[in-house]
This record gives C-alpha cells, structure tokens and sequence, in this order.
C-alpha cells in the first residue's frame, strides 16, 4: 500500500514550498505538484522544491486546466492500485505530525470512505476552525463549514458528513475512480460539493477524523486582497452548475436560495480592495450559471 499526495499549483510555489516542508517523511511516499502553466520563474522555483525532497515530481500541463482536471491529471500519472490512498492538499495548507496517516488509516479500517481533516486558519498562534465537518443543505442551496470562525475544540470528534471541502481529501484510489474524480468543467470551486453529492448518492460515507489536523491560509494561492473576482464569478456561477440540477435554478433565484445568492452578492461588495469590480463578477457569474455556462472564463484585471 502507498500513500501518495496530489497538489495543484497557479503561481503559489511559495506556499507549496511550505506545504510540502511540513509532511514528514513516512506521511506520503510520493508527492506529485501538477503545475497549470504557470510562469517560467513560477516553474523553477518548483523544481528546486523538487530536487530538495526525493518525493516531489512536477507534471508541467500544457495550459491552466483549473483545480478538477488538475487533480485528476495528477491522480492518473500517480498510477495508484486500488488499495493506495490518495491524499488532495491545497498548496496553502500546512500539516500536522500524524495527520495524514490518521487520515489514511480511518479509510483503510472502513471509518469512512472518504476522510478530511479538522481544517484551522488564521494567525498560526491564534487559529480559529475553518472545516469541523459539513453538509449540504438542499433547501437553500449551500454548503455549511460546521464550526467556521470558532475557537478550535478542545477535545475534536470524528464525525461523519453530508461535504467534505476538497481542501485536503483523503480516500483509496478505488473510491477516487469509483466517484470519476472530481468534475472538469466547472473549472475551479465547487467540484468538492459536486464530489460530496456524488458520493452520498453511491452511499460512500465520508467523515471528519477529528485528531488530524491541518492549517489553511483560506485564499493564500489566490494572490489578491481579500477573495479575488474570479473567486466571486466561479463561486457564484458553479454553486448554479452543481444544484440547479438537483434545486432547479429557479429556487436558487428567486426561491429560497435567493438569500444566498444575495449574500454571496454582498460579500463580494464588503471587499477592502476592487469591490465594485468583483461585485460585478459576482453578478456575471451568477447571470453564466443561468445560463449553464461552463469551463474556464478569463477574468479580466
């Protein structure tokens, strides 16, 4: 059995850098980066991450594929048996000691199917929880983060889940091929509550493994102030894509999910830089998702 990590990387060699200095040596044999055609300096700076640990390979694709058909690119060159497990981590995320083996082994002994960790964020010395366990709640159209912005527990819990976050998935690559991996058209965001939909319809439990533990500098790779517009359009657009098959796009809209919609809407309008112009993609994403508009749209600057 081998334990094998997949990273996607968008001009985030930094946090990569970091990320993989903080998975110990016997957490994963193999470390795979998928590079989606970032700069030439991006490239070599990933290559000395490379040539300073053994595990790390880099797959250079040849244009910006998105985070989904990233991690399936990266997954189909790991060649994994069914019985690997298959670890997804954020390139800004940091682990820590024993996090991943408690991952892999409550999918190796059956816990769950699919496993993630007790996400924190924040200031290192002040974390607060940003992933405690989550689900899907149907009748609005959203996915609830369990504990989001509370002080992390003193005593965290494995508990199952109705979503997991694609922050830092663990499964076998059985379950991962048996789901088809994550869904490529939606480009970026919302592939992991596609996933989560996808499992809980195969009746393949998933679940919170509360003594792995993990930070995330929510937004790091994203490299703006704040959340950056295209964050704001494929959130919008995407959460359309994903329910408005199993909601119908009219309840998202002017139906219960409408709050949401809204909400998503000010969120954008509360940034402290280039607001009005990601309030704005907000409402181009949400017009796209009504649309059915999928893939990649280049967000202008």
């Amino acid at each position: 059995m081998t334990t094998a990590i997949v990273i996607v990387n968008y001009n985030s060699s930094r946090y990569v850098k970091e990320c993989v200095q903080s998975i110990e040596p016997a957490a994963a044999r193999r470390i795979l980066v998928v590079d989606n055609a970032s700069t030439a300096t991006e490239r070599e700076l990933l290559d000395r991450v490379a040539d300073s640990d053994q595990r790390v390979s880099i797959v250079a694709a040849e244009s910006n594929l998105g985070f989904g058909a990233g991690v399936n690119l990266g997954a189909r060159c790991l060649d994994l048996r069914d019985d690997d497990v298959l670890i997804v981590l954020n390139p800004d995320t940091r682990v820590s000691p024993g996090a991943l083996e408690a991952l892999a082994e409550a999918v190796l002994r059956g816990d769950f199917y699919v496993t993630s960790p007790l996400i924190l964020t924040g200031d290192p010395q002040r974390t607060t929880v940003w992933f405690a366990g989550g689900y899907m709640d149907l009748r609005r159209g959203e996915t609830v983060h369990l504990g989001w912005g509370e002080p992390p527990p003193a005593a965290p819990a494995s508990e199952p889940a109705s979503f997991l976050t694609g922050t830092a998935p663990v499964m076998t690559a059985k379950t991962w091929r048996e789901l088809g991996g994550f869904r490529e058209d939606l480009f970026l965001y919302w592939e992991d509550a596609d996933l989560s939909l996808r499992a809980h319809s195969m009746g393949k439990s998933m679940g919170l493994v509360g003594d792995a533990v993990i930070w995330h500098a929510e937004g790091g790779s994203g490299g703006d102030a704040g959340h950056s517009a295209t964050y704001h359009y494929y959130m919008q657009r995407n959460r359309l894509l994903v329910l408005g098959p199993i909601m119908g796009r009219r309840r998202l809209l002017v139906g219960r999910g409408l709050g949401v919609t809204l909400r998503m809407l000010v969120r954008a309008l509360r940034e402290p830089v280039g607001r009005w112009r990601k309030a704005a993609y907000s409402c181009i994403g949400v017009v796209d998702g009504a649309r059915g508009r999928s893939g990649m749209r280049v967000i202008s600057s």
